[in-house]
């Protein structure tokens, strides 16, 4: 998350209250415009008092909540696979394909702390700071092998991640 909006910095004695308050509302906002697989169930997260965290878009609300749908959807696709059931696989797949395409972005490289969130994406949105390989080239790799039959990837990202 690399956008921070002074307007709504979370701490004590700003007009948005708490961290956790401004976390829980974008948590929240997040929640509704994202989906989870068939018995998932949001996770409850809190932030520490007098903690200052990236808010707005792709802001730590938001970056949780779309890595919470993820990794929910990735260990939905690994125990579909174990059962046999491919058309949810497919179902997952697909899933997994809007959360990146639509909801992860990597960060220019030289891009400030405080820059702007990528405007071309509308809702909840988690950025990256791009690592080896860019988060969307992993995870379209990742996909490709599910859709072969090869949910390994998948499998090691929901063990460590849920």
């Amino acid at each position: 998350p690399w956008q921070r909006d002074p307007a709504r910095q979370a701490g004590p004695g700003t007009a948005a209250g708490s961290a956790n308050a401004v976390f829980q509302e974008e948590y929240a906002a997040a929640q509704r415009a994202l989906t989870l697989p068939p018995g998932g169930t949001w996770p409850t997260r809190s932030i520490e008092p007098h903690t200052i965290i990236p808010t707005g878009r792709g802001g730590m609300g938001e970056s949780t909540a779309v890595l919470s749908s993820l990794t929910q959807w990735e260990c939905y696709v690994v125990s579909r696979d174990a059962a046999g059931d491919q058309v949810a696989v497919g179902r997952g797949l697909a899933a997994i394909t809007d959360l990146v395409d639509n909801h992860i972005r990597d960060v220019p490289p030289g891009t400030p702390e405080d820059g702007a969130a990528p405007a071309d994406l509308p809702g909840p949105l988690a950025q990256f700071a791009p690592g080896d390989e860019p988060t969307q080239t992993l995870y379209h790799r990742w996909l490709a092998e599910a859709r072969h039959g090869n949910v390994t990837s998948f499998k090691d990202s929901c063990d460590a991640n849920s």
